[in-house]
């Protein structure tokens, strides 16, 4: 008798929600019949993957080809051909697919990055798919250990579940040991710009901070959801845009210290490129960023004046900042991409054949 596959399911073609699900796959031996959107702009090895059309596709193509899809899941479990459903989010389709899996009364494995869509990104309509995914799984993968806890407050819903943070990202080589501060650091805010992430509340705090504690502080990233950015100051540069590989590859090699002001947060991919490329950073303390950084930050409030006091002193306090640089080698060990996917394998296998535990 053939052995049941695990159904893979990964919507997304790029950002990191992409990434965190290819880096976990291409690293994962197990028996799966993977299927993706046909659409991949980002480099990837993941092999034999089957297509669907969501992403870059017109509404006929996405309609066409995921109408098909659900028929095949209903099909294939009335012939038992899979063992469960590993079910990446977020896309505005997973709640059809886990729906249609679920009638099969076997597992459904969905990926939870945020439980609540952010400031400035909220929707009803999002925010409903979202819930619908989370209702017909039977376990949940969380990035953190936050976004259960608010999952299981604002919705009531504690599913058997599984906390697998976001692996360490790399553009080209890391640092192997501990950066050396500087008389006048380079500072670095590099990601999508949108309120939730404070890019105001960083703009009013550097207008407090003494212009010869730093060189320059570097503002890059696309603007999205509407929200506009501008400055006047003098130590201030503007990179607005999409960054390439080798874009962001270079400021993380120019840059000394990062900058994380946001008003809220589940996690940060973002963190991680400081942690692999042994950063200091200046971090608010909201969302899971404590848990995702533990002690190799400098923390604040998210207010102006407690910001630009704590950017101040890891500009000026050499100590400290070998210090937190030296904790950054430690904490980076933790996040490699081949110890979170033998912890995801575990978790999937001892769920699927529980009397084999």
């Amino acid at each position: 008798m053939k052995k049941k596959e695990l159904l893979v399911v990964m919507l997304y073609s790029n950002g990191g929600c992409f990434q965190y699900a290819k880096e976990l796959l291409e690293r994962m031996d197990m028996d799966m019949s993977l299927y993706v959107n046909s659409y991949q702009p980002e480099k990837n090895a993941l092999r034999n993957c089957k297509p669907l059309k969501t992403y870059g596709f017109g509404l006929p193509a996405r309609l066409l080809s995921l109408g098909r899809f659900l028929c095949h899941i209903l099909i294939a479990n009335l012939r038992g051909r899979y063992s469960g459903l590993l079910l990446f989010g977020p896309s505005p389709w997973d709640g059809f697919v886990a729906k249609a899996f679920s009638f099969s009364k076997k597992p459904v494995f969905y990926v939870v990055h945020d439980g609540e869509m952010h400031s400035g990104e909220k929707h009803p309509r999002t925010q409903s798919r979202l819930l619908s995914a989370m209702q017909h799984a039977t376990h949940l993968i969380f990035l953190s250990r936050h976004v259960q806890q608010q999952v299981k407050k604002v919705y009531g819903i504690d599913k058997p579940s599984l906390i697998l943070p976001h692996g360490l990202i790399a553009y080209g080589s890391t640092p192997s040991q501990p950066r050396p501060a500087k008389k006048q650091a380079i500072l670095l805010f590099m990601g999508r710009l949108s309120h939730y992430k404070g890019i105001d509340l960083l703009l009013q705090a550097m207008e407090k901070v003494d212009t010869a504690a730093y060189q320059k502080l570097i503002i890059a990233g696309a603007p999205v959801d509407h929200f506009e950015v501008s400055c006047s100051h003098p130590k201030i540069e503007l990179r607005l845009g999409w960054l390439t590989e080798n874009e962001m590859q270079e400021l993380l090699q120019e840059a000394d210290i990062m900058l994380f002001p946001y008003l809220e947060a589940s996690q940060s991919g973002a963190a991680t490129l400081a942690i692999n490329y042994l950063l200091p950073s200046v971090v608010t303390r909201v969302g899971a960023f404590e848990e995702q950084m533990r002690d190799a930050a400098l923390f604040c409030s998210p207010e102006t004046n407690d910001l630009a006091e704590k950017i101040q002193t890891l500009c000026s306090d050499a100590a400290l900042y070998q210090t937190l640089s030296q904790r950054l080698v430690a904490l980076r060990k933790d996040y490699s991409w081949e110890h979170l996917a033998q912890s995801l394998k575990t978790f999937l296998e001892q769920q699927l054949n529980p009397t084999a535990a």
